[in-house]
């Protein structure tokens, strides 16, 4: 860890060259977390999708729209997503916001 002392022993092209691979460090790190993020949202997906695939029409399934936890019939499932009816019509609900 630097000291501010320690810094200030630093030319400017030596600051400005820390100050660059820092950033690109940071970089790297917040792209590898969003990978992580993305790859787990793609597993739960899938998983969610596989068991919505074995659900009838009809059958209630629990879900996050519009930010709360809603509860409706089920239609069907396509390569993405899964269909519900909510007041009459046919919504497509992307599998990470299925519940149960």
């Amino acid at each position: 860890m630097f000291t501010k002392e320690d810094l200030g022993q630093l030319t400017d092209e030596e600051l400005d060259t820390l100050v660059t691979q820092v950033r690109e460090v940071k970089r790297e790190r917040v792209a590898q977390a969003k990978a992580v993020k993305r790859k787990e949202r793609e597993r739960i997906a899938e998983e969610n999708l596989q068991h919505l695939s074995e659900m009838n029409e009809g059958d209630d399934v629990s879900f996050i729209y519009k930010g709360e936890e809603t509860t409706a019939p089920f239609v069907k499932t396509t390569d993405k997503r899964f269909i519900v009816e909510i007041d009459g019509n046919k919504r497509t609900i992307m599998p990470d916001k299925f519940v149960s």
